[in-house]
């Protein structure tokens, strides 16, 4: 059962990598025993409030200690550890991605195999160009550089810049990343006025609206639907919101 867990498609962090959405998602002081969740539980997780997060991982250890463990195939050091000692720094964005056993057999190699290793994965040639250019944010990749360095709430508007244009981004306080992305908005909507829609969501704008009409514990699935989705999902109470996201792929 373990291994047919383990062979499931690997879970949506709401398009953040599993180590992003646990810096974001779940309080500090969890990390260590939240590193030791499947992604399923760490998702279930970071859905719930600081408060409950406590309690839900207290009763995770006693169920936990009452159940038979497998084998740690991390060598005690749990999948974080391994990868922090045993993955080159440049390609923990990639390997977040990997099963525990790919992971565990690409940490056995040494770090100029890990990124031939690592090219092979693309279906793409174009994957294999890119995995052989600099990673512009110091080796962090672009999801957790955007989870780490700009404001939550402007994380819908920054996911459509280009990496240079996140990187400046993330350069600049909080409070001035907002005038700058609005700048940045004006500028686009100017130069390609025909290809900026109408504001459906009633002069809030996107972010607004889901702050006002969607319940908070749905923000992060809510991030992934299109503005029309959003829009009905807003409509709704947020008893109905609850299940109107259940068909939605986790």
């Amino acid at each position: 059962q373990q291994q047919q867990q383990q062979q499931q498609p690997l879970v949506d962090f709401a398009g953040l990598s599993r180590e992003a959405y646990m810096q974001t998602r779940v309080h500090r002081r969890l990390h260590g025993q939240a590193a030791q969740l499947s992604d399923q539980q760490l998702l279930e997780l970071g859905q719930m409030s600081f408060n409950m997060q406590f309690i839900f991982l207290e009763s995770t250890t006693e169920m936990l200690k009452q159940e038979p463990q497998p084998p740690d195939i991390f060598q005690g050091m749990g999948r974080e550890g391994w990868m922090q000692q045993r993955i080159h720094r440049r390609l923990h964005a990639r390997a977040a991605s990997l099963s525990d056993e790919e992971l565990l057999e690409l940490g056995r190699r040494s770090f100029n195999d890990q990124f031939n290793a690592l090219e092979g994965r693309g279906v793409e040639a174009g994957e294999a160009f890119e995995q052989q250019k600099p990673d512009p944010f110091g080796g962090v990749g672009r999801e957790a550089f955007m989870a780490q360095r700009v404001h939550r709430r402007l994380h819908p508007q920054a996911a459509r810049l280009s990496d240079q244009e996140l990187l400046e981004l993330g350069k600049l306080s909080f409070n001035q990343q907002f005038p700058a992305l609005e700048g940045s908005m004006g500028d686009q909507a100017s130069a390609v006025p025909a290809a900026v829609p109408q504001d459906v969501f009633q002069g809030h704008g996107r972010e607004g609206y889901m702050q006002q009409r969607v319940h908070r514990r749905l923000h992060s699935k809510a991030m992934l639907l299109s503005d029309s989705e959003l829009l009905e999902l807003g409509r709704l109470s947020f008893n109905e919101q609850f299940p109107a996201l259940e068909h939605i792929p986790a």
